[in-house]
């Protein structure tokens, strides 16, 4: 399992149990689209043939951070790269997450 430390009212970084977990869920809500800011562009780049679009994974959690069961991933994870990729040739690693409970 995971575990989630914050920072206690007297600064101290304390562990948090369900109770406090539960308090902070109840003041976010969902402000981003996984599906509508990553995917539907991954899904254009796959449509238009200019680049390599290969599933690597897929994360299980439901849309507040619960994990579930491996059996459903629902956070699709892809590699996108040129057609003429070559191992040789300099190139970056861009990693990013839509977590959409952020408290604006």
């Amino acid at each position: 399992g995971w575990h989630i430390f914050n920072y206690d009212k007297k600064g101290n970084l304390a562990k948090w149990g369900a109770e406090q977990i539960q308090e902070w869920r109840s003041t976010r809500t969902v402000k981003r689209s996984y599906e509508h800011e990553v995917l539907a562009r991954i899904r254009a780049w796959q449509a238009s043939r200019r680049f390599e679009v290969e599933q690597a994974g897929a994360l299980s959690h439901d849309q507040y951070g619960h994990p579930t069961s491996q059996l459903v991933p629902r956070y699709p994870v892809y590699a996108v790269r040129t057609h003429n990729w070559s191992p040789e040739k300099p190139c970056v690693l861009v990693t990013g997450g839509v977590h959409g409970y952020e408290k604006r």
